[in-house]
């Protein structure tokens, strides 16, 4: 018989669930609640649903980001079937780009897409190639830095 889940059972368990469904880090919770950060990951994977973290939940202010980007993404859609219609592939590519944007910024929003997780690369570098990476930063600093007085000019 499976156990029951310590985050169900927890008289605190609607405080947990809105902070995991508002996106709040589980280790910050994990220590404000006391309990292990992997019984918030498993509670998270295994009990809320994407009927959980619907917009039912989500705050006003939340809606009204989602709203008015879906509403920028109508206008992109007619400007790309526009592009279309007229031949002007570039145009109809561009709010394509556009459009993919705005599209993860919603699911991202909406809770749809999960964070992926990060790992760290560690690299050990002898003197000679340190001194190389560095010169070359502060040549492409120097450039930057020379474009930017041209164009302010």
């Amino acid at each position: 018989m499976p156990r029951a889940c310590r985050v169900c059972t927890d008289r605190r368990r609607d405080e947990i669930d809105a902070a995991l469904t508002a996106g709040r880090s589980i280790p910050a919770i994990a220590r404000e609640v006391g309990l292990p950060e992997s019984n918030l990951y498993r509670h998270r994977k295994d009990h809320l649903t994407a009927a959980a973290t619907s917009l039912v939940h989500r705050p006003a202010a939340l809606m009204s980001s989602i709203e008015f980007l879906e509403e920028r993404d109508r206008d992109l859609a007619s400007v790309q079937t526009m592009a279309i219609t007229r031949g002007h592939t570039q145009s109809a590519v561009a709010a394509l780009s556009q459009r993919i944007k705005i599209g993860l910024e919603i699911a991202n929003l909406r809770g749809e897409i999960l964070p992926k997780p990060r790992s760290a690369f560690f690299a050990t570098l002898d003197k000679e190639t340190a001194a190389r990476i560095a010169n070359s930063y502060l040549k492409h600093e120097a450039l930057s830095h020379a474009i930017i007085d041209v164009c302010q000019k």
